[in-house]
């Protein structure tokens, strides 16, 4: 295990520590994690025996960092950016609940009632609910919706962009200046969505990404179309995504009843971790008492995983810059899987599953 270095770590901490318990989240017991049985977790082994891992884990609770893992080749700062893929969707679907907060839409609402233009090829039936839980029938082709909307899953990364084409419209303001706002409102100093203003590849602290294309690990793409923002192109750290828990789960960033509508099932989605709930950007589980909000990430070059248990306040997030071929998922999610399996195991050896 590689520490990382104290002065950043200090600034890190101190920040992390101003969010405490807010209004969702009473005071809990605190944790004492196995620092052993982490680090054993991110051994290379198995499918990446001979592919260490090269990334950034930070687990904290309540803001207060319990455990942190890097890169022993090239250690990593919690302020490092990455492209944080479907990461993404759960700050479009917040930007999305606050916008119902603020009456400005309902999740009834047609999609065409804000992009009227997409009348000819979407139908009027594909609703805001819809897309935020992947039940629109777009799919990942997202031409023309197949099936009843509300009626299967099917995971669109369209539907979110769309979802960020709604926020513009409704707002009268780019989707990047709105990301900005609620960055700003949460301290994330180190997040934002790629512009002709600022590009990704001109972000100061990104660790460059490697993609696996015919068995060999080549550069990954960076400046992509902005439209893919809202779905997976936004930037950010892990410094800022464990800020951004806390500022989602324990703070008044929603009002009570879009928070429970975010975290609830709205789906079922089939899972390589079982069949899991999703709600807006969120998947959800409760297997042995212990509920989980969860989402991961795949763009080319960069993976990743979150993971929030609100009965202890215990967060977890990885950044990893090198996306495997996705035919292997169990490979290139291999020390997401080991370092979740991890922590589950010693938050429920310590109990950490009543509310």
């Amino acid at each position: 295990m590689r520490h990382l270095n104290t002065k950043p770590w200090y600034c890190l901490i101190a920040g992390l520590f101003l969010f405490g318990a807010g209004p969702l989240q009473a005071a809990v017991p605190a944790l004492q994690l196995d620092h052993v049985a982490l680090d054993k977790a991110m051994k290379p082994a198995g499918p990446r025996a001979q592919l260490p891992f090269s990334g950034i884990v930070l687990v904290a609770q309540q803001g207060k960092l319990l455990w942190n893992f890097s890169s022993k080749t090239t250690p990593l700062t919690a302020q490092r950016q990455f492209i944080i893929g479907s990461q993404s969707k759960q700050i479009t679907a917040a930007l999305i609940l606050q916008a119902v907060d603020q009456q400005r839409l309902t999740l009834q609402d047609p999609l065409v009632k804000f992009l009227p233009e997409h009348r000819e090829r979407f139908g009027d039936a594909i609703t805001i609910k819809h897309l935020l839980e992947h039940s629109s029938g777009l799919g990942q082709g997202g031409t023309a919706p197949t099936g009843t909307p509300g009626s299967t899953f099917a995971y669109s990364n369209a539907g979110y962009d769309l979802l960020g084409e709604v926020l513009e419209r409704v707002y009268g303001e780019p989707y990047a200046a709105q990301t900005a706002r609620l960055f700003r409102h949460c301290e994330m100093t180190h997040s934002f969505a790629p512009s002709a203003n600022q590009l990704t590849s001109q972000a100061p602290l990104l660790v460059a990404g490697l993609t696996e294309r015919a068995g060999k690990l080549v550069a990954a793409p960076l400046d992509v179309a902005f439209s893919n923002n809202p779905s997976g192109r936004l930037v950010s750290s892990a410094g800022d995504l464990i800020r951004w828990q806390q500022c989602l789960h324990q703070q008044s960033l929603l009002k009570p009843a879009s928070y429970q509508q975010m975290t609830s099932p709205q789906m079922l989605r089939p899972h390589r971790w079982g069949a899991l709930g999703y709600g807006f950007g969120l998947q959800i589980s409760s297997t042995e008492g212990l509920t989980e909000y969860s989402h991961s990430g795949f763009v080319d070059g960069y993976i990743s995983t979150t993971l929030f248990y609100p009965q202890s306040a215990t967060g977890l997030v990885l950044l990893e810059p090198l996306s495997l071929d996705p035919a292997d998922i169990q490979r290139a999610f291999y020390f997401h899987d080991q370092i979740r399996q991890a922590l589950r195991a010693q938050l429920l050896t310590a109990g950490a599953v009543q509310l």
